[in-house]
């Protein structure tokens, strides 16, 4: 009997140990798998985040660079600001406020009034007089410095045709342009 419980024993022992060995086996596959799917995890957690920060650094870059881009055609654009500004100021300019006094003068409704840069008054007193137009008055503008306007004896409308507005309505197609030119590129 001695030797009966003894072999039970034995058995229920070597069962034991072989439940054990299943049961830590089986532990060290889960914890092994929950590892690699940890590991996983973050590598996809990390590959995403640098993706993120790729991402992030270039959209700066871009904008940076159109950023760049928008400040150099902006220069260009107050350069020629600037350059309309030395044509209005230059001796060529009586010419020029008589040809846009000439423009406005045709789109310009019944009795007129002619505003015009203080000193080109007379400039465009000669044009009107010139031009079987004595009648319309001048008279000088302080805000007006590169062209004309006309308006009614009442100031019910006013036509403006000046180099600045002249400008301002293309300046949209010239930045288009000096970006294609400079960068080569559509914005």
């Amino acid at each position: 009997m001695k030797h009966e419980a003894r072999v039970r024993c034995e058995l229920v022992r070597e069962k034991a140990r072989d439940e054990a060995q299943r049961i830590v086996a089986a532990a060290r596959q889960t914890a092994q798998e929950k590892r690699q799917q940890a590991l996983d995890e973050g590598r996809r957690s990390a590959n995403a985040y640098r993706e993120n920060i790729r991402q992030r650094a270039q959209s700066e870059a871009g904008r940076a660079t159109m950023t760049m881009r928008e400040r150099v055609v902006d220069r260009i654009l107050d350069e020629v600001h600037e350059e309309l500004r030395a044509i209005a100021h230059g001796p060529r300019f009586p010419e020029i406020v008589c040809r846009l006094l000439a423009e406005v003068m045709e789109e310009a409704p019944g009795e007129t009034v002619v505003l015009a840069p203080p000193a080109h008054t007379g400039a465009c007193r000669q044009w009107l007089d010139a031009h079987d137009k004595a009648d319309v008055p001048v008279e000088p503008e302080d805000r007006l410095w590169d062209g004309v306007a006309v308006t009614d004896v009442a100031r019910s409308f006013r036509l403006t045709n000046t180099l600045t507005s002249r400008f301002e309505k293309c300046r949209a197609d010239a930045r288009k342009a000096a970006l294609q030119r400079l960068f080569g590129e559509q914005p």
